[in-house]
């Protein structure tokens, strides 16, 4: 448990300190470039949840973040008991992440944002949500591929 408890608190420090220099140095800015045609940073201040959905919405978003902590916790612990190593990544890097944006819903009451890719239109992110999809990611290919097998065998 200390290993993924160590290295959420990485993934939480990565995202907070990538945001310290994304306020430093972009707010006030129209973006600086980062991998030309492709990625920008893009400093923007999202008040909402994924993709700009519930803006202005902190009071029912915050406590649904602390429920969905509690239940990836929870997860995580039973995981662990079953030595299953990929569901505990998967649910330390979505952990991480959403203790990187509750940082900043509760102490700016915004999540601050990014990283722009200027090739397709999609919303601006951050760290954080790199490492929530990261980890969902990774818990639905043990779901989708790893979990069935185990299934498979307790049915025999």
């Amino acid at each position: 448990m200390i290993l993924y408890t160590l290295l959420a608190l990485l993934f939480v420090f990565s995202d907070q300190i990538t945001k310290f220099f994304a306020v430093s140095l972009l707010k006030g800015t129209s973006g600086i470039p980062f991998i030309p045609h492709i990625m920008e940073f893009l400093y923007v201040e999202n008040r909402g949840i994924a993709f700009g959905m519930f803006q202005g919405k902190s009071h029912f978003i915050i406590p649904l973040t602390i429920v969905i902590l509690a239940v990836c916790i929870y997860f995580l612990v039973y995981y662990l008991k079953k030595s299953k190593h990929l569901p505990s990544i998967a649910l330390t890097f979505i952990i991480g992440g959403a203790i990187g944006n509750l940082i900043d819903k509760l102490r700016l009451g915004y999540v601050v944002d990014f990283l722009h890719t200027t090739f397709m239109e999609f919303p601006v992110f951050n760290l954080a949500d790199v490492f929530i999809c990261v980890g969902a990611g990774l818990f639905a290919i043990f779901i989708l591929f790893f979990d069935k097998e185990e299934k498979n065998e307790n049915n025999k």
